[in-house]
């Protein structure tokens, strides 16, 4: 208020104009006013096409398209796993399975958030899914009932996730492949 009132009389200067005389009025800063406000405005419109809040990196930006093509990879995927069933080759089928539902949890965060969570197992990725809808509740568990299976990036191809001397092939049940 205090400002006003110096502002109006004439002691006080703005936006570097001063007033003088004891205007009781703004008028003479209208137009200064606008111009700041079209100045203000034109940056705001020009922060990345949109504005703060549609580009602000908090604000989940949905990204379908992406989402969709993580969905077709993963039934190629799945497809893949499909065509190994009966083929002696049981952790490839379980690798593949592992792939498409890890592409299938990427494509629920690219739908959702525009974008995936790096570094997270099929585990955290089918919890943190879960989570977008009611129907989804069940998720962690069908995950964890893969796992149970045999359906793991690691043990499926590095020797190593095995005692020795066993590798991969023959350390899963072709039963678990369908």
């Amino acid at each position: 208020m205090r400002r006003v009132e110096e502002l109006s009389t004439g002691k006080g200067t703005t936006g570097g104009a001063s007033f003088s005389g004891g205007h009781r009025d703004f008028r003479d800063f209208y137009q200064q006013w606008d111009q700041e406000a079209r100045h203000h405005r034109s940056n705001r419109a020009g922060f990345s096409g949109g504005g703060f809040w549609t580009n602000n990196g908090n604000v989940p930006q949905p990204n379908k398209e992406e989402a969709q093509r993580w969905c077709r990879q993963a039934r190629c995927d799945l497809n893949a796993a499909n065509n190994d069933t009966c083929g002696g080759s049981t952790e490839w089928c379980l690798f593949k399975v592992h792939q498409a539902v890890e592409k299938s949890l990427t494509a629920a965060e690219y739908k959702k958030h525009g974008r995936p969570v790096s570094g997270s197992s099929i585990s955290a990725l089918a919890t943190r899914v879960s989570g977008y809808n009611l129907q989804l509740k069940e998720l962690p568990q069908i995950v964890q009932n893969l796992q149970i299976l045999g359906v793991d990036a690691k043990k499926t191809q590095y020797p190593n996730c095995h005692r020795y001397p066993h590798i991969p092939n023959g350390q899963f049940k072709s039963e678990n492949e369908m």
